[in-house]
């Protein structure tokens, strides 16, 4: 019984001291400010993200979109801003002349 009472008081009187922050207090806003900029410094690294040719999207991406301008400039017209927009995409990567 004495075991018992002593092994409990030894864990209720430690709990609080392994419980205390060992490196002191830490601004969780001063570790989180710099992670999406190393997000975006890793990403960029990698080449996922891309500047194709100055247009500020992916070599992927930019194909796609001037692989279907024939057809968006059939539905929507040659005026519509979207289609204008993708046109200057496509001209900024010649990809269209």
């Amino acid at each position: 019984m004495i075991r018992y009472l002593l092994s409990l008081a030894l864990m209720a009187g430690a709990s609080p001291g392994l419980a205390q922050d060992a490196t002191g207090p830490i601004d969780p806003g001063a570790w989180s400010q710099s992670m999406p900029m190393e997000a975006a410094i890793r990403a960029q690294a990698k080449g996922g993200g891309g500047n194709f040719r100055g247009t500020g999207f992916s070599e992927r991406y930019v194909r796609q979109i001037c692989a279907g301008l024939p057809a968006d400039r059939a539905r929507y017209g040659p005026t519509d801003r979207r289609v204008v927009r993708v046109t200057k995409v496509c001209r900024k990567a010649a990809l269209l002349h």
